[in-house]
């Protein structure tokens, strides 16, 4: 089987060999950043009301296993039993938590504060405009196997780590472990250029793509660049580092709109590249088509101002419905 084939059969019948353990939980298969890009890892989602983070297995690393024993269902019970293992790793590790460990990997994550008042209730955060800054406890991470947990207040209470304490661990960590990674949308295109269709009269598409990036790099207020970490991975709360911002301003020589596109990454254009509108549009229309509810971060669009080094909300369209994405846009234009 090639991969899409033997992913396909892995979800189909993955519970079948599942242990026992986690046979009442549900199948899930998510993008991880890893390795500079993004890979698919499957978990079983078990007490999600009491969970937020579970033990994943990447499909990859299944896959290469099918390919070198060529047995299916052993792979997949070695998958499970992996997952259990998993779980039962993160059980011990929640009780060795001691407030060294804490603080060495903690790192943080910013979210919709709309969208999880529940968990806020019950985490330290600080607010950033209609957003807030969680912290997440890195319990693993390594090829096969990732895990992370949301900070809640028992566990400062369990380590006696203050929060002011963990909010300049986290923002230590957060700029060490997952370093800022501020490109272009046209350098995203490298290494797929064949795929994209960049209109009639183009035959080379690496040399017109080249020429692309050149252009931008050369006029960057005229270009979007995404600003993330190296990971691709919760890379969105690299906004709230100001010196992310002020490095790109100056690039520019303007001031900025920040587009929140996902939990993974932000959008940044001069405050000159297209009314604010537009932009506005495009952000409302592009959370409505997110394929992963999970990733959606903000309707709204943020202003950096250079002088004042300082981040504003312009737009003010609240999280309405279940599409994430505000259904009467023109009418909450009327009033403004």
């Amino acid at each position: 089987m090639d991969f899409a084939a033997f992913k396909e059969a892995v979800i189909q019948n993955f519970m079948d060999y599942a242990p026992v353990s986690i046979t009442n939980g549900e199948l899930r298969v998510f993008q991880v950043g890893k390795d500079n890009g993004m890979k698919e890892a499957l978990s079983v989602i078990v007490d999600s009301e009491v969970r937020d983070t579970w033990p994943m297995v990447y499909l990859d690393k299944m896959y290469e296993n099918y390919r070198i024993c060529g047995n299916l269902r052993g792979v997949m019970i070695a998958a499970g039993n992996f997952l259990e293992q998993g779980y039962q790793g993160m059980e011990k590790s929640y009780q060795m938590l001691d407030a060294d460990n804490l603080r060495l990997n903690v790192e943080m994550e910013i979210v919709n504060t709309q969208l999880n008042e529940k968990l806020l209730k019950d985490a330290p955060h600080k607010e950033f405009q209609d957003l807030s800054v969680i912290y997440r406890w890195a319990i693993a991470s390594d090829p096969v196997f990732t895990a992370s947990s949301v900070v809640t207040d028992a566990i400062l209470e369990k380590t006696g780590v203050t929060e002011e304490e963990l909010y300049q661990c986290a923002v230590e960590n957060t700029r060490r472990k997952n370093k800022a990674k501020i490109v272009s949308i046209e350098e995203t295109m490298e290494g797929r250029h064949d795929m994209i269709d960049f209109g009639p009269g183009v035959t080379d598409k690496e040399a017109f793509l080249k020429k692309m990036i050149a252009d931008a790099k050369a006029n960057p207020q005229t270009t979007m660049w995404v600003l993330s970490n190296e990971q691709g991975q919760r890379g969105a709360v690299q906004m709230v580092y100001e010196e992310n911002l002020r490095k790109i301003g100056e690039m520019m020589k303007t001031d900025l709109y920040i587009i929140p596109s996902s939990r993974h990454e932000v959008m940044v254009v001069s405050d000159g590249y297209m009314p604010l509108m537009q932009l506005e549009d495009m952000l409302m229309y592009g959370n409505r088509d997110m394929g992963d509810r999970g990733d959606f971060l903000s309707n709204n669009i943020y202003h950096y101002d250079r002088a004042k080094r300082k981040v504003e909300a312009v737009t003010d369209n609240p999280v309405l419905g279940r599409d994430m994405a505000s259904p009467v846009l023109e009418e909450n234009r009327a009033g403004r």
